[in-house]
């Protein structure tokens, strides 16, 4: 039985909603889940001995935080150290900086749709890596002898972005989608290689849930949950995923999980 202890924020509703429907589908697989919703996700720290939680000061100062902590998990923390393999799901990432520069550029050799602005290939190369370098995890999480690191980015917008903010570069992205997919794998590569020296696995979002505009699609938006209470996310959310998409990813990670010295490959939308 291999263990995967997964952390992270209200994205990983998804996971746990398909985790707990479907666990049969992957044998010889556990998952044990530590999640806690944004604001309250940020508040947890880990210990040099890698116990991820809320600390004993942060609990008594903040019984809001603590109730929500405890209710959600049955725990104030969890010792990272006891599983095979550890994921940080939900990590937050600027797809929508990308997705305005998308929209708003021609880019050389790479996007070319008329727009009213231009970017040389090495001005874009240059705003992915700052983009990329903006986001790395601080030193408490670099380098661990074992068990495993991974990152696994928050999903990408759901296409019912287009119909809820008609005029956001989402919109212009889904009907002008050229060299969309290039641009997102760029920065993919950049963050894998970035992250791969500090010796962190990067999971991109699964493939298979994607358009050529690289929103995901919306059949996997479409009644999720919340984390906090198990209530369903209002008609206008296009950030967190249902159950099937929750499923999805458990394909893609158990499909692709590997050693830390070979490098998740990087995926395309299609």
């Amino acid at each position: 039985m291999s263990r995967t202890i997964l952390i992270g924020n209200s994205h990983t509703a998804a996971l746990k909603a398909a985790w707990d429907d479907g666990a049969g589908k992957f044998p010889g697989e556990e998952v044990i889940f530590f999640a806690a919703p944004g604001l309250t996700f940020r508040l947890l720290r880990l210990s040099g001995d890698r116990v991820f939680g809320l600390s004993r000061e942060a609990a008594a100062a903040d019984a809001a935080s603590r109730e929500t902590v405890e209710r959600i998990n049955g725990r104030m923390n969890i010792d990272l150290t006891s599983g095979d393999a550890v994921v940080w799901a939900g990590y937050q990432w600027p797809q929508h900086t990308i997705a305005k520069l998308l929209a708003g550029f021609d880019i050389d050799g790479l996007r070319e749709v008329g727009a009213a602005r231009r970017l040389s290939r090495p001005a874009f190369d240059a705003l992915i890596d700052e983009l990329a370098a903006d986001i790395l995890p601080g030193p408490e999480w670099r380098g661990w002898p074992a068990p495993p690191l991974a990152i696994a980015l928050k999903p990408l917008p759901s296409a019912l972005i287009t119909r809820n903010r008609p005029k956001s570069p989402w919109a212009t992205l889904a009907k002008q989608p050229e060299g969309t997919p290039e641009a997102f794998a760029i920065f993919f590569a950049r963050l894998a290689a970035m992250l791969g020296e500090m010796g962190i696995e990067l999971i991109t979002p699964p493939q298979a849930a994607l358009l050529p505009s690289c929103l995901t699609r919306a059949e996997f938006s479409r009644d999720s949950r919340r984390l906090r209470h198990d209530e369903p996310h209002p008609d206008t959310d296009s950030t967190h995923m249902n159950s099937q998409y929750g499923t999805l990813w458990f394909e893609h990670y158990f499909a692709t999980r590997r050693s830390l010295s070979r490098p998740e490959p990087v995926a395309l939308c299609s």
